[in-house]
């Protein structure tokens, strides 16, 4: 049985050139080898740092002890030698892990040169740069997808990537070719208005110590919300006088259009701005609703009746009723601000408050109380 890319016409191998390593965190050297003849199962791996004079190895599969010291216990195959893979991985990576490295199968009995083709390991102090993608303006209510993604050298120990927002999250790993691999998260979103201008972060986290972020601000589009008439000059309001009032909102993007509304039946009214002047206003004017849209939607206020000061009145509905020895009276007024009730008695007295009922007892000494209503 012959397997393509394994059994061929000869020896060969096939590995990078060069291969950048992260220092605290491993590195695997990606290899594959054919061999001539019929399929095996057994086979001897070398690997050695590349030397002129000497042939120090970093990986025996049959002799440990034959390892150089300062590799011992950090390396270690990976993949199948039946299967023709023979990458090495290469644990805590230092700076004294910059060299030149090949294998060798079956060193013993083959006279192939494998040391034609090398690898490179280049450590280094800095991760990868992490990548994370702009998702663009989005709408509140519709869910969308932000990628974060990181390339790296240590298949068994990627790094971990994390978001600020939410924990719906699905990650993978993909083998780009050369001892390069991805790490991708993929942070599935619902956009809500809160989170309009905030930042959504990417943290990448290495089992080295080394830590990467990424950050990307967030454009929500929403209608408008919390809506609202406010009156400018509320304090300064006499009756036919003149009210200004306004729209109030939150939105993104801007309101196009205001409408308004007045009366218990929200009656439409001609204006289209987000402010508006009432001329001659009275206190029975409003209620006042307004409404402001965006592209999104729209979004309607509340009622508001502006608070008109006007000159304090005596209703009709005012009466004295006379009892043995009493005299009941009931004064009912209004105006705003709120008025006060001044009762005159017998005596020259005079009783300041706003109680609107008072019980007169003994006229003629001119004693009084007030009675609540």
């Amino acid at each position: 049985v012959f397997l393509p890319g394994i059994v061929g016409e000869e020896w060969s191998s096939s590995l990078p050139s060069s291969i950048k390593a992260l220092k605290g965190s491993c590195v695997v050297i990606p290899c594959s080898f054919t061999y001539p003849g019929p399929r095996r199962s057994s086979f001897h791996l070398v690997w050695y740092l590349y030397r002129k004079a000497s042939y120090p190895q970093a990986f025996n599969s049959r002799h440990s002890g034959a390892v150089e010291d300062a590799f011992r216990d950090r390396t270690h195959r990976v993949g199948n030698l039946a299967n023709g893979e023979c990458s090495l991985q290469i644990t805590q990576v230092r700076n004294e892990d910059a060299e030149y490295f090949y294998p060798w199968i079956d060193p013993d009995t083959n006279g192939h040169r494998f040391y034609y083709k090398t690898a490179q390991v280049i450590p280094t102090d800095t991760p990868e740069v992490l990548f994370l993608n702009d998702p663009g303006t989005m709408t509140e209510g519709h869910p969308t997808t932000i990628t974060c993604f990181v390339d790296h050298t240590c298949p068994s120990q990627p790094p971990t990537l994390t978001w600020s927002h939410g924990n719906n999250v699905s990650t993978s790993s993909r083998n780009l070719g050369d001892g390069r691999w991805r790490a991708t998260s993929v942070l599935y979103y619902s956009p809500v208005s809160e989170n309009h201008t905030k930042s959504v972060i990417c943290r990448a986290a290495y089992r080295s110590g080394h830590q990467l972020q990424q950050s990307r601000t967030i454009y929500v589009k929403y209608p408008p919300k919390k809506t609202e008439v406010y009156i400018i000059n509320s304090s300064s309001l006499t009756e036919g006088g003149t009210a200004t009032l306004q729209c109030r909102c939150q939105s993104y993007p801007a309101v196009h259009t205001y409408h308004w509304f007045q009366g218990v039946d929200k009656k439409p009214m001609t204006y289209t701005t987000v402010t508006i002047t009432i001329k001659g206003v009275k206190k029975e004017s409003g209620p006042y609703y307004c409404s402001a849209e965006n592209e999104v939607g729209k979004g309607e206020s509340g009622p508001v009746s502006p608070l008109v000061e006007y000159k304090a009145m005596i209703l009709p509905e005012s009466n004295c009723t006379s009892y043995p020895s009493r005299l009941m009276c009931y004064c009912l007024a209004e105006g705003q601000p709120s008025p006060t009730l001044i009762w005159y008695l017998p005596n020259n007295v005079q009783i300041t408050g706003t109680n609107s009922n008072f019980t007169i007892s003994s006229p003629s000494v001119g004693n009084a109380r007030d009675r609540k209503s």
